[in-house]
């Protein structure tokens, strides 16, 4: 059974760096939840970029070989920088402020 994901899919694959229009997905394809489904792709991983163009959108399906990945950086947790962690008697964690060694 072919699903409208499924079909939305394909239809990504063949059209290529020319994407695929949501008047199309609607009119030719009879998709009407077209966005929905490219929703659901994206939260399955697969990275598809949205254009506008004229009075409509153009969804395009990047494969691996087309992203390009930013390195993430993670915001420095000020709780990590001055605090650090204890295990209470009653089996919690708690934190407190870190000691400074004195020499």
């Amino acid at each position: 059974m072919t699903t409208q994901r499924n079909k939305v899919l394909q239809l990504l694959r063949n059209a290529g760096q020319s994407g695929v229009s949501s008047y199309e997905f609607t009119f030719t394809h009879h998709i009407k939840q077209a966005p929905t489904r490219i929703h659901e792709l994206k939260k399955m991983g697969f990275n598809i970029i949205s254009k506008p163009k004229d009075n409509t959108v153009i969804y395009v399906l990047l494969e691996a070989s087309q992203v390009t990945t930013q390195p993430v950086i993670q915001p420095e947790n000020p709780w990590e920088k001055d605090y650090e962690p204890y295990i209470g008697k009653d089996g919690r964690t708690y934190y407190r402020e870190k000691q400074v060694a004195t020499v």
